[in-house]
């Protein structure tokens, strides 16, 4: 029995009853049945549950646990650390990410390869000097040039050797540039018996 004003009581407190063949409510202020309350139920997204049955405020599961998937759209983009970041945003990341490492790989590959033109200058400079020839004969003197290239890159030295009088001794002075702008020189002496 209904005790207020506007309203209807189909049982009482200890007396409850229960109404079948409810339609489902269309309007906003008509009463709904249970499979609408069912329908409602599953579409929202709800705390999951401990152990102990009560509500896990820190943990939602969506797509039924079951391995089931959902999408989540209209994510506004996150702010805070702890907010989620939307598919815009990762990819946002991941981009400035790669850029990121694209431009660090170009600028070692142009490190390395100016370090391997540099070692390549050397390697001629050596070659170049390493083909000077030597004077050999006692008291001679010999003024000699030469020439290098290796991987791409050049060298020209020069030199001058002498051997003493009695052939006892030989010094050798040579120098050499090459492609690179770099110079290198070399002195020598050495006995002979």
């Amino acid at each position: 029995m209904a005790t207020e004003e506007n309203t209807i009581s189909v049982g009482s407190s200890t007396n409850q009853r229960r109404i079948t063949n409810v339609a489902a409510g269309k309007n906003a202020t008509d009463a709904v049945n249970v499979a609408q309350l069912k329908s409602s139920e599953a579409g929202g997204v709800r705390y999951d549950t401990k152990a102990d049955g009560s509500i896990d405020y820190s943990n939602i599961t969506l797509g039924g646990g079951n391995g089931g998937t959902t999408r989540i759209s209209n994510v506004s983009a996150g702010v805070n650390n702890n907010d989620a970041v939307n598919y815009a945003q990762l990819k946002q990341s991941v981009q400035e990410t790669k850029q990121y490492t694209d431009q660090r790989m170009v600028e070692m590959d142009n490190k390395l390869s100016k370090t391997e033109s540099k070692l390549s200058g050397g390697i001629a400079s050596a070659m170049a000097m390493t083909g000077l020839p030597q004077a050999y004969t006692p008291g001679a003197s010999m003024a000699s040039i030469g020439g290098g290239t290796y991987n791409g890159e050049s060298a020209v030295a020069l030199g001058v050797s002498m051997v003493s009088a009695n052939g006892r001794w030989v010094y050798k002075l040579q120098g050499s540039t090459n492609s690179q702008g770099e110079y290198s020189a070399a002195l020598g002496a050495g006995i002979q018996w």
